[in-house]
């Protein structure tokens, strides 16, 4: 019997290291600066981005390569052409109701979101609670799936029910990700980063520095185009 309890008790904390384990693995891992490493905060011209070795020219006009790490932050946000809009991307736009439950106001700015985001009508005020039920007329941040775009026409589908709003001329469409992909040569790049101090750029000798990226920010300096390049 106590040989039985024994082995129970075992299996149990088994299963407990197992789901604390699993657990652990879901939390986003935190950067540790390499021991003995120097910092490094600069903003940058973006080079060449390949796999997980990001090339920037610093603001002294210096070379180095960065080597980002699954802790490594990186944002990437700029603005994509109309043309980029299609079926099945997740949007966001403030707007009015009125009380035939339609889209008032002319749509003039539109929010690209991760397709995982929760959709809905949201307060302006608090946004980040849950969605109306019942909204009646008046103001909100909707946040739907993009169902069609014809003849300066948007219709945001969120359930089992179609909003159709009139897009400005100047429409403004932000987009945001976290892919360096989608960054190319040119674009801005602001960094955080750690090196040694045998690892500086010799840019006599036309050495690149190296470093470990603690975070990555990149603006787009030109519009994202329905192919996912920008605009030449």
């Amino acid at each position: 019997m106590r040989a039985c309890c024994l082995g129970l008790t075992t299996g149990l904390l088994a299963l407990a290291t197992m789901a604390a384990a699993s657990f652990a693995q879901e939390e986003p891992p935190q950067f540790v600066a390499p021991p003995d490493t120097l910092p490094l905060e600069d903003d940058c011209t973006m080079e060449v981005y390949r796999s997980d070795l990001l090339q920037v020219r610093d603001s002294k006009m210096d070379v180095w390569i960065l080597r980002l790490v699954p802790a490594t932050t990186v944002s990437v946000t700029g603005q994509a052409d109309v043309d980029y809009l299609r079926p099945g991307l997740s949007i966001q736009f403030d707007n009015e109701l009125n009380k035939k439950g339609q889209l008032e106001q002319t749509i003039s700015e539109i929010e690209l979101l991760p397709d995982r985001t929760t959709l809905g009508l949201f307060a302006l005020d608090d946004a980040d609670s849950r969605p109306v039920r019942n909204p009646e007329p008046g103001a909100y941040r909707i946040r739907g799936k993009l169902a069609a775009v014809k003849q300066g026409q948007l219709t945001v589908s969120i359930g089992g029910r179609r909003y159709v709003g009139e897009l400005a001329d100047d429409v403004k469409i932000n987009f945001s990700s976290d892919d360096p992909n989608v960054a190319e040569a040119g674009d801005a790049v602001k960094i955080k980063a750690w090196y040694y101090n045998n690892a500086k750029p010799i840019s006599a000798m036309n050495i690149p520095g190296r470093a470990f990226a603690e975070s990555i920010s990149i603006t787009l300096e030109k519009p994202l185009q329905p192919t996912g390049r920008r605009r030449k």
